[in-house]
């Protein structure tokens, strides 16, 4: 038996007997390119402070121009591609939870346990430390977390906190982890 939970937000929960499937959608360009604004202006800074420097020569400033501007702008990409194409699946079912990310055909997949799996929670419900790098890990982090033996697993970035809480509902619903 199939159930599928729709609402105007931008993720979907499938019922499928035991099995549960959460599919995350994103579409917020706004970030990435607010994102390549502060690392062109933190470039700009740090490169007119080497410029200034009297022992920095040219040729080493303009490469460091360079370099900055292709790691800047390689990064800005991704956050582009992955905010606006990219898909969240987590797929947790009795034995195992598979939280699949990818843009497009490229992406990959990270299974655990689901018997290892403890603490699930909401952002808000997460400790400051764990709140805060999750913030800073945004693009590979995610408004909800679980405890996977020692390690904090996070899904379902760009997700508000009622999102995130109706995500949570729905796992704990299906009983299948808490």
């Amino acid at each position: 038996m199939t159930h599928t939970e729709s609402t105007p937000n931008h993720f979907t929960v499938e019922h499928f007997g035991s099995q549960l499937m959460i599919t995350i959608t994103h579409h917020h360009p706004l970030k990435p390119l607010l994102t390549w604004l502060l690392v062109s202006g933190v470039t700009a800074v740090i490169s007119t402070r080497f410029l200034s420097n009297q022992t920095s020569t040219d040729e080493q400033f303009i490469w460091f121009w360079l370099t900055s501007w292709l790691i800047g702008s390689l990064f800005s990409t991704f956050l582009l591609m992955w905010r606006t194409f990219g898909v969240e699946t987590v797929d947790i079912d009795t034995l195992m939870v598979r939280v699949t990310r990818q843009i497009g055909c490229v992406g990959y997949t990270k299974t655990y346990q689901t018997s290892l799996v403890r603490n699930l929670r909401t952002r808000s419900k997460m400790s400051r430390k764990e709140s805060f790098s999750s913030t800073l890990h945004s693009i590979l982090g995610g408004a909800i977390a679980f405890n996977h033996t020692s390690q904090i697993v996070r899904f379902g970035v760009g997700l508000g906190k009622a999102d995130a809480q109706e995500i949570v509902q729905n796992i704990q619903h299906q009983h299948i982890f808490m």
